[in-house]
């Protein structure tokens, strides 16, 4: 059986039923996830859950995604600090924008993850936000001088190429626009005045990712054209079909106070002509408290305000085992007799191994293992027993006290490894580039060409005797930047010449005999007598297990690869490249480790003096156990 059905919330349920306001005690851990899951599983209700901070609602957030089927959404702050009104966030807005768009405009019971910043932030209610949205559908009419009126009124820049979102590009008859409610910005191409099509792309490439028949877009919902007749957040959302959680209404209240009175004094430095202007955009502790009032509330803390009853789970926190491994087992063995089910979540079935061969290692006894607990491959943030259900759930990073972070919702992501349209606004006329079937040219700016009866933009190439190329932006991917020895010019290719084929027919050919004379060296070594090292050991598995932080999935891979050659009965030869801080010196770490347990030693050979000091006392630090 799993968690969910193992662990009963009835009394809690039937409570509700009642549609008073209760409080809840003795819940402990990721158990809150469970229960916030099945009461919006058993009620068709908008599940709004207020944490007190941004962490705590991530950390709720990641724990809902992995437990149930049903995608939670994240409303967050759109600014650093309340009174930091120059400092918003981008990915921050466009995910608040996009959760206000799916709650308000979907129709749907939803499950709401936010935080007191959050709230304390208000919004336009749901006739503003139709209003100021934008709606487009294919094969409808467009006029191209209202909708660049539309997106200038709303504080949309005007750019060469969007690459974020409030930004838009108008070329001939094709406008990009990145709304603040999308991960990737719209292309939008006009037959005539008639909508041909809409698809979304990546940024950076410029290659289309999917179509669409309608679209919304979006304006920042934060900035001053939509201050006027802004709501509470809570009261956007039906009074008889909204269930609150909130973890610490004292909290909640003190802090708004203190978060409005700075962001009074914020207005005040700004020389505001009227004081109403942050009550404009921003909620006092007694809106939110009349806002909170009008649904069901279950509040979570030791000392309620509005509760006309109370529940009491008997839940205990995951205890501490200091990585005392006979400890662990002794516990799961007398939850074990005692009838508890044992249930040990992990990130990957890697580390549920890690984990049962360690046990088996202390019980002597893999069958004994076997029947002592059940792994679950997810991952949630903190572990709890409930004594009445008779379950025990363990999370692996507590075990082994390994940080655990939690994830972010993606937003919209500049990553691309042609030339970038970053790049391409970085480069210079005159600059060096590379086309690879032209060859090396000069970068001679950006060109409005015809093309048929469309005009587009286009990037202009002057080869040797001032020929010149168009390169549609749909065609970046072509084109790098020219990288060479400093100081040294490159020759220019004139086009239709052989030169630039030859050049690269050489240089594939070169490339082959270096892949050949690899290959040989590579034979010769395979050839050769080395030392064929044992498979991990229980000591190894306590080693790694006992590393801070959560492996990457680079960092699994190449450990794997690296025990993976030194069991191998010939030398190994292997290369491990990354960034500072990405995890090389843990997995040299492994390597020694592995080395001293087959009863080899390991020479660390590093630049400086003060690396090797640094390093010896890492090494000195993960094996002083």
């Amino acid at each position: 059986m799993s968690v969910e059905t193992k662990l009963s919330f009835k009394p809690l349920t039937e409570k509700l039923d009642e549609k008073t306001n209760l409080s809840v005690k003795g819940v402990c851990g990721s158990a809150w996830s469970y229960l916030y899951a099945h009461c919006a599983a058993n009620f068709n209700k908008n599940i709004v859950i207020i944490c007190n901070n941004n962490e705590d609602a991530l950390y709720v957030l990641n724990d809902l995604q992995a437990i149930q089927d049903k995608k939670p959404l994240y409303l967050p702050f759109s600014y650093v600090n309340a009174y930091d009104f120059d400092k918003p966030q981008t990915a921050s807005q466009q995910q608040r924008i996009e959760t206000l768009e799916k709650i308000i405009g979907g129709g749907k019971k939803n499950i709401i993850v936010t935080y007191t910043e959050a709230l304390f932030e208000k919004i336009p209610g749901k006739a503003a936000l139709s209003e100021n949205t934008f709606k487009l559908a294919v094969k409808e009419k467009l006029s191209i001088e209202f909708l660049e009126e539309f997106l200038f009124s709303y504080h949309f820049n005007r750019v060469d190429f969007v690459a974020e979102p409030g930004q838009f590009a108008i070329r001939g008859g094709i406008i990009d626009v990145f709304s603040f409610s999308a991960n990737m910005p719209y292309r939008i191409e006009l037959f005539g005045d008639e909508i041909e099509s809409i698809r979304s792309f990546d940024a950076l490439s410029q290659l289309s990712t999917a179509r669409y028949e309608k679209i919304h877009i979006t304006p920042n919902i934060t900035n001053e054209g939509m201050s006027e007749n802004k709501i509470c957040f809570l009261d956007t959302l039906p009074d008889e079909g909204t269930l609150i959680f909130c973890k610490d209404n004292n909290y909640l209240f003190q802090k708004t106070e203190q978060l409005f009175d700075k962001a009074v004094t914020a207005f005040d430095a700004l020389q505001e002509t009227t004081q109403q202007a942050p009550k404009k955009l921003f909620c006092t502790a007694d809106e939110l408290k009349t806002a909170l009032l009008k649904k069901q509330l279950v509040e979570t803390h030791v000392s309620p305000l509005f509760a006309q009853g109370e529940v009491e789970f008997n839940q205990q926190p995951q205890p501490s085992f200091n990585k005392n491994f006979e400890l662990l087992f002794k516990h799961l063995l007398e939850n074990k007799q005692k009838g508890y089910s044992n249930y040990l979540f992990t990130d990957t079935e890697k580390q549920a191994e890690r984990l049962r061969q360690i046990l088996s290692d202390v019980s002597q006894s893999n069958k004994v293992v076997e029947n002592l607990f059940e792994t679950i491959h997810l991952s949630i943030h903190e572990g709890f027993i409930d004594h009445t259900n008779k379950v025990a759930c363990y999370t692996d990073h507590q075990i082994f006290e390994r940080y655990h972070k939690y994830k972010t919702p993606q937003s919209f992501q500049k990553t691309g490894e042609a030339l970038t349209l970053k790049e391409l606004q970085s480069l210079n006329p005159g600059d060096y580039v590379v086309h690879i079937d032209h060859g090396i040219g000069r970068f001679a700016g950006l060109e409005k060409i015809k093309v048929g009866d469309k005009t587009q933009e286009a990037v202009k190439l002057v080869y040797k005797d001032n020929d010149a190329v168009y390169v549609s932006i749909t065609s970046l991917h072509r084109i790098a930047k020219y990288t060479g020895k400093e100081g040294q010019v490159p020759r220019m290719d004139k086009l239709g010449s052989t030169h630039w084929q030859t050049l690269k027919q050489k240089t594939k050919t070169r490339v082959k005999q270096v892949a050949f004379d690899l290959i040989k060296l590579y034979a010769k070594r395979k050839a050769s007598k080395g030392h064929a090292f044992a498979p991990d050991n229980y000591l190894q598995h306590e080693l790694e297990a006992s590393f801070i932080y959560e492996d990457t999935p680079d960092q699994e891979k190449t450990t794997a690869d690296v025990k993976r050659d030194m069991e191998k009965p010939y030398p190994m030869d292997r290369l491990v490249c990354g960034d500072v801080g990405f995890g090389k010196t843990e997995i040299a770490i492994r390597a020694a480790f592995k080395a001293a347990c087959d009863g080899k030693q390991t020479a660390i050979l590093v630049p400086t003096t003060i690396l090797a000091l640094q390093h010896y006392k890492t090494f000195a630090e993960r094996f002083k156990d």
